[in-house]
C-alpha cells in the first residue's frame, strides 16, 4: 500500500476507491452447501454441487460432496476437530497457533474460539446469514480500516471502501442464500443486477486480480537473518522461531504471504518503538 499510495500522491490523485472486503459483503453464495448438508437435503446438496463445478468448467466427483460436506454434518463439531488432529489434518487456527511458543498457547485452542467467536469457521450449526453477519463485523476488518485510513492519510490520499456501504452491506445480509448460488452461478443476484452496466467479460469470470506476485518479489529479496533478528529484538521469545524459520521463512515460496505479513508485523513493531515483553 505504500508503493501505491506514493503513485496515487505523484499523480497528484485525491481520492482512491479500495475494494478490500468485497468477498465478504458480496457473498459468493457457498455457504448453501452448508445449509443443506445441515437440512440433510443430501440430493439437493449433489445436484447444485454438481451444477456448481460444471459451471465453473471444473471436473466434479461425488465423494468431493460426501467427504467435505455430508460426513462433517452427521458428526458433532468437537469431535471432528479432534479427528482432523488425530489425522494430522488440523484446522487453520491449529496451524496459525504453532507459530507462537508453547508458553503462551491457548491451553485448550477449541474452547477459547467457541468462547470469541461462538462456532468454529464456517461450521453446521451456524445459518448462511448468521455466518455472513460474523465476518461483517469481525475486528478483523474493523483494525483493516482503520490502518488503511492511516496510512492514505500521511499520504493524503482520501480512501474509502464502496464494498462497505451500510446500505449494501444490509442488502447483502438480507439476500437469501439461494439467490447468491442459484443455476451454478455464485453471487447470482448481484450478477444479474449489474447485467448490462459492467462487461460480461467481467461479469461472468471466476477470478479476480492476483497481487501475490508483488509479496512474493519482496520476500525473495529478504534473508531469513533479517527477519530472525527483527523477531528477537521486538518479540521477545513470543514466536517459536524454530518453527517458523523452518515451515515459514525457509519456505518463501510456498508461503511468502505469511512470511511477508510478518515481516511487516516486525518492521512495523521496530519503526513505532514497540516490544512485545
Amino acid at each position: 500500500h505504500h508503493e501505491m499510495f506514493k503513485n496515487l500522491q505523484s499523480g497528484k490523485s485525491e481520492i482512491y476507491l479500495d475494494g478490500f472486503a468485497g468477498d465478504s459483503v458480496i457473498n459468493h453464495g457457498y455457504s448453501l452447501l452448508t445449509d443443506l448438508a445441515r437440512e440433510k437435503m443430501f440430493k439437493q446438496l449433489f445436484r447444485v454441487d454438481k451444477l456448481l463445478h460444471e459451471k465453473k468448467g471444473v471436473d466434479y466427483r461425488y465423494r468431493r460432496t460426501l467427504r467435505r460436506y455430508i460426513f462433517p454434518s452427521l458428526i458433532p463439531a468437537r469431535f471432528r476437530w479432534h479427528l482432523s488432529s488425530i489425522r494430522g489434518r488440523k484446522k487453520l487456527h491449529q496451524l496459525w497457533s504453532l507459530r507462537i511458543n508453547k508458553k503462551y498457547r491457548p491451553k485448550n485452542l477449541y474452547k477459547t474460539l467457541i468462547q470469541k467467536h461462538g462456532a468454529l469457521l464456517n461450521d453446521f450449526e451456524i445459518s448462511s446469514p448468521e455466518w455472513h453477519y460474523k465476518n461483517l463485523t469481525s475486528c478483523e476488518i474493523t483494525s483493516s480500516i482503520r490502518d488503511a485510513y492511516t496510512l492514505a492519510q500521511y499520504y493524503g490520499i482520501e480512501i474509502r471502501f464502496p464494498f462497505l456501504s451500510k446500505r449494501l452491506m444490509q442488502l447483502s445480509l438480507i439476500t437469501p442464500v439461494t439467490l447468491k448460488l442459484n443455476d451454478g452461478i455464485d453471487r447470482y443476484i448481484f450478477r444479474r443486477a449489474m447485467k448490462g452496466i459492467v462487461p460480461d467479460k467481467i461479469l461472468n469470470r471466476n477470478t479476480k486480480s492476483d497481487l501475490s506476485p508483488f509479496s512474493k518479489n519482496e520476500m525473495a529479496e529478504i534473508g531469513y537473518k533479517e527477519i530472525e533478528g527483527l523477531i528477537k529484538e521486538t518479540c521477545n521469545d513470543f514466536f517459536d522461531t524454530q518453527f517458523l524459520k523452518k515451515d515459514l521463512i525457509q519456505n518463501k515460496e510456498q508461503s511468502h504471504i505469511e512470511a511477508f505479513q510478518l515481516y511487516e508485523f516486525v518492521r512495523w513493531l521496530k519503526k513505532q518503538n514497540l516490544y512485545l515483553e
